[in-house]
């Protein structure tokens, strides 16, 4: 019986043969041998935290959002965002006074401000609330913890399992309006963005040069609304930083970080004073 080597190879010409070359086509197109298949549904479907399991780096604990915020798992969109506003107040860092132990309070301030906005980032949106859910139910509970150091393994594990599909499966993702939904989002952009109205009056206070003005008004003075025309209002991730701007293209709280730090730190009282004054909670001893 003849080898498969000997029928694929191109059988060669004596001298002086009156024979006509041929060339025997492959028995296997080598391109698509043990290639799985996939239909056009599994390629195009969006893929979800239930199709992965937790990957080593993920470790033993699993950020709970909803402990973090001090929320339960049921709460509405406005509790989420209501519980945010509290626990962002109570952990921004520019709330630490200057002192020997300044930078290590602000070092663990900032780790707890991230956690706190990737767990608003996280809740506040339907699409990535629902992810987060699987992942949370099929995870013990013995696991879950308001740790938040743990914030960051959560999105290392969506972004691993992003990068374990298919390419017609990520390309398909990337076009998705929520592909961007396993970037660990800006803390100072999610606080700018869900403080940006209530931000804007006492910024203003501290720069009264630059005074508000409708854009009814057709005034050019101060802060004007608007970011590229048509553009989403209050993005989180990226370059966005709210739609309000002065007459520089700055953001409000671009310029309340370039305030000095007591006028941070006044500006970030009166907005405590404003949001716990309405809920019935104490300021910085309630924390």
């Amino acid at each position: 019986m003849t080898s498969c080597p000997a029928l694929l190879r191109r059988p060669a010409l004596a001298i002086g043969s009156n024979l006509e070359p041929v060339t025997v086509s492959p028995l296997v197109n080598r391109t698509s041998f043990n290639q799985p298949r996939h239909s056009s549904a599994q390629l195009l479907r969006r893929p979800t935290f239930s199709d992965h399991s937790p990957p080593s780096n993920m470790g033993s604990t699993f950020p709970d959002y909803y402990a973090i915020l001090g929320i339960e798992p049921s709460a509405t969109p406005e509790q989420v965002k209501t519980a945010y506003k509290r626990k962002s107040l109570l952990c921004h860092p520019d709330r630490i006074p200057a002192g020997p132990e300044a930078e290590a309070k602000k070092k663990k301030a900032t780790v707890e401000f991230q956690a706190v906005a990737d767990a608003y980032y996280t809740l506040s949106d339907t699409s990535r609330r629902s992810n987060y859910d699987q992942l949370r139910s099929s995870r013990p509970s013995s696991s879950r913890t308001s740790n938040f150091d743990s914030s960051s393994s959560y999105f290392n594990f969506f972004n691993s399992a992003r990068q374990s599909n298919t390419a017609d499966a990520q390309d398909a993702y990337d076009d998705d309006k929520e592909s961007d939904a396993g970037t660990q989002p800006d803390a100072e952009h999610v606080f700018g963005s869900v403080f940006e109205d209530m931000l804007r009056p006492e910024v203003n206070r501290h720069v009264p040069v630059w005074t508000w003005a409708g854009a009814a008004s057709g005034a050019v003075l101060g802060f004007i609304a608007g970011n590229l025309p048509g553009a989403a209002v209050g993005g989180f991730a990226g370059s966005k930083l709210g739609a309000v701007r002065d007459a520089k293209g700055k953001a409000v709280y671009t310029v309340f970080k370039e305030l000095g730090s007591d006028q941070k730190a006044q500006v970030l009282a009166a907005l405590a004073a404003k949001v716990f004054g309405m809920a019935g909670i104490g300021g910085q001893g309630s924390r």
